[in-house]
């Protein structure tokens, strides 16, 4: 006796056999949140001793940091004394976190001193706008061979290689050595942090700073 047959349209209707339904061509997955450097990772983007002491070729044994931009007045044309470490009038009040970390060979003697500088933003829009407002561009046509002073020393801002939208590069020369101490600047702007390094020393510093900074810049996302 034959099984009897059963027709596609008397089949019921069981888990799998059913068409899924279409996905409208048009949905698209909503874009994430750009990336940028959070609270939590500011450290992790400035060089250490250890690492910055290998890029000069010297151990570094002393170090310092703060967490609040300086506050300190530096004498002279406001354009010329913005050419600094940005104090917390040039940086605005939209930063969220910031960090300095200052490095030497020992605290009482040293031919190398350096600096880093990160300040964080909440978006990259707020931080170009920072970078331009710290270092004018003006500055770039009345300030060298300007005199600063800081802390009751006397520096010469002998020379500014470049002042830009994102990009600012400078010397300062103190004043009365007889042999020429200079701090060589670099700061930078790039995704939504403000950053940058200064290293003093005798001779050309453009090779070390250049390295520092770009070293903080490559920890940077786009």
């Amino acid at each position: 006796m034959a099984a009897p047959s059963t027709t596609t349209a008397e089949m019921p209707m069981t888990a799998g056999t059913s068409a899924p339904p279409s996905v409208p061509t048009t949905t698209k997955a909503p874009a994430p949140p750009p990336l940028v450097v959070t609270p939590d990772k500011i450290e992790s983007i400035l060089g250490s001793r250890a690492d910055v002491g290998k890029i000069l070729g010297t151990t570094l044994e002393y170090d310092n940091n703060d967490s609040s931009p300086p506050t300190d007045q530096i004498g002279g044309a406001p354009d010329c004394a913005a050419l600094d470490i940005p104090t917390a009038s040039q940086l605005g009040s939209e930063w969220t976190t910031y960090r300095w970390n200052y490095y030497r060979e020992t605290k009482d003697r040293t031919a190398y001193i350096v600096s880093q500088v990160a300040v964080l933003y909440p978006t990259r829009e707020e931080a170009a706008t920072a970078f331009v407002h710290a270092f004018p561009k003006s500055a770039a046509k009345t300030c060298v061979g300007a005199e600063i002073t800081k802390q009751d020393q006397k520096w010469t801002i002998s020379n500014i290689a470049e002042i830009s939208d994102s990009t600012a590069k400078w010397t300062q020369l103190q004043a009365l050595q007889s042999t020429p101490w200079r701090c060589f600047f670099d700061f930078r702007n790039k995704n939504n942090v403000l950053f940058g390094a200064y290293l003093c020393q005798y001779g050309d510093g453009v090779p070390g700073v250049t390295t520092i900074t770009d070293r903080i810049a490559a920890w940077i996302p786009q």
